[in-house]
């Protein structure tokens, strides 16, 4: 029995410790190239790719800092390069993840390696949009939700006392008169609310003679611009026409633009006083 019940505690400790999420540090990812070849952009946007992956399996982030350190990472290539990124991992500690992007003949590829504990886990890699980052996630240990405890049982309610005979009886009889003293002040009460209930509703709910005014005087306007404007116009044409302008393409054109001003004189001018008279109407009909 002893046994049995140290086996369960010894499982119970190992998944709490696998349910705690792993402390990752992530390198900021290093832009392999000289000057514009080198795609700062895309290893900054995989970088916030890779954070959010890890966020997201229940892991902590943490930045690593430290220009000496980065320098010695982004360094890291051919065929020393696990060893080399082992060294530089094991200044940080724990669980490590360094990032290279390169561009190759105007396609970028990111290579992701893992070190946990000093130990070289994997490296994922493959071009940017691949899915690279959850293939990195996938290098870490992966983090167990704990099991819920199991909620206590509730205590059961004591049952009520059975009243004597006696004192039932009693509390019956006393039941009615309690009872009845509402019921009986109800309409009482009940009359206040009905005398108060015709000056509320009496009250008139007035109009406003905001929108008749406004009317009046946007027709107003329409009517002044119109004519002021296309009206001033037709009537100078009109009088270049008396004026005696020789018949040809002159006279053709000032006689159209005559026309034309004085249509759009009326069109405008007719569309404000309608305005104007509706706004009229409006403020008698209110």
């Amino acid at each position: 029995m002893r046994l049995r019940l140290l086996t369960i505690a010894l499982c119970s400790i190992g998944l709490a410790l696998d349910a705690q999420a792993a402390e990752v540090s992530v390198f900021p990812a290093a832009a392999k190239g000289r000057g514009k070849r080198a795609p700062r952009k895309q290893a900054k946007g995989f970088q916030a790719k890779l954070i959010a992956a890890l966020t997201e399996a229940g892991h902590t982030t943490k930045l690593v800092g430290g220009k000496k350190l980065l320098k010695q990472a982004a360094r890291c290539r051919g065929k020393r390069t696990k060893a080399c990124l082992k060294k530089a991992a094991a200044k940080v500690g724990g669980h490590v993840v360094i990032t290279h992007v390169s561009k190759v003949k105007r396609k970028v590829y990111v290579s992701v390696h893992v070190v946990s504990d000093g130990k070289h886990m994997g490296v994922a890699g493959g071009k940017l949009g691949s899915g690279v980052a959850a293939k990195a996630v996938a290098l870490l240990p992966k983090v167990v939700p704990p099991e819920p405890e199991p909620e206590p049982e509730p205590e059961p309610e004591p049952e009520p006392e059975a009243a004597p005979a006696g004192e039932a009886a009693a509390a019956a009889e006393a039941a009615p008169t309690t009872e009845a003293a509402p019921a009986e002040a109800a309409p009482a009460e009940a009359a206040p609310a009905a005398d108060t209930a015709p000056a509320v509703a009496a009250a008139p709910a007035g109009k406003s003679k905001t929108v008749p005014y406004v009317l009046i005087g946007v027709g107003a306007a329409i009517t002044a611009g119109g004519y002021g404007t296309f009206g001033t116009k037709a009537a100078d044409l009109h009088k270049q026409l008396e004026a005696g302008i020789e018949k040809g393409p002159l006279y053709d054109q000032t006689s159209q633009e005559f026309l034309r001003n004085r249509q759009l004189a009326d069109v405008v001018g007719i569309t404000g006083i309608a305005v104007a008279a509706y706004g009229v109407y409006r403020l008698v009909a209110d």
